[in-house]
C-alpha cells in the first residue's frame, strides 16, 4: 500500500533514503569517509525531502516505510522566491548537513547537484518522478 508522506515524517524518509543510497556509486564518490556517509546522507536527504515536501512535491512512501518516492506534480518549478520562502523552515537541516560534511564533501556535492539541475528540466518530463528508493534493497546488497 502507498501512504502520502507527511512534511512532519521527513525523518523517517531521510533515514530510508541514506540506507538506500549509502552504497550507490555516486554518493559513495561524493561521500567517500564510509565512517561518516550515512549520517552525512541523513543529512543530505534530509534537507532534501524537508525542503522538497515544503516546496509542493510528492513524496510516498509504504505502509511499512521501507521504500519511498519523491514525485514533482505538474507545474512545479522550484524558483528563487519558492526557495526563499522555505528557506527559514529548512535551516536546522541546512546546519546537520554543514556539521556532517566536511568542506570537500560538500563542494563535490554542491558541484554534482548544480549539474543535475542545470539539465533537470530539460530532461525530465512533468509531472515526473525525481528518484525512488528501497531501503531493504540494501540488505540485499551488503
Amino acid at each position: 500500500m502507498v501512504v502520502p508522506l507527511a512534511v512532519g515524517d521527513w525523518r523517517v524518509g531521510a533515514r530510508v533514503e541514506a540506507r538506500a543510497f549509502r552504497q550507490e556509486p555516486p554518493f559513495a564518490q561524493l561521500f567517500p569517509d564510509e565512517r561518516s556517509r550515512e549520517r552525512v546522507l541523513l543529512a543530505w536527504f534530509g534537507l532534501g525531502l524537508r525542503g522538497g515536501l515544503l516546496a509542493g512535491h510528492l513524496v510516498e512512501t509504504t505502509a511499512t516505510r521501507d521504500a519511498l518516492a519523491m514525485w514533482s506534480p505538474p507545474g512545479l518549478r522550484d524558483s528563487p522566491a519558492r526557495m526563499l520562502l522555505i528557506a527559514p523552515r529548512v535551516l536546522p537541516q541546512v546546519g546537520a548537513l554543514l556539521r556532517s560534511a566536511t568542506l570537500a564533501d560538500l563542494r563535490r556535492a554542491l558541484a554534482w547537484a548544480s549539474r543535475i539541475e542545470q539539465r533537470h528540466h530539460e530532461l525530465l518530463p512533468e509531472p515526473c518522478l525525481l528518484y525512488t528508493s528501497d531501503a531493504a534493497d540494501e540488505r540485499v546488497r551488503v
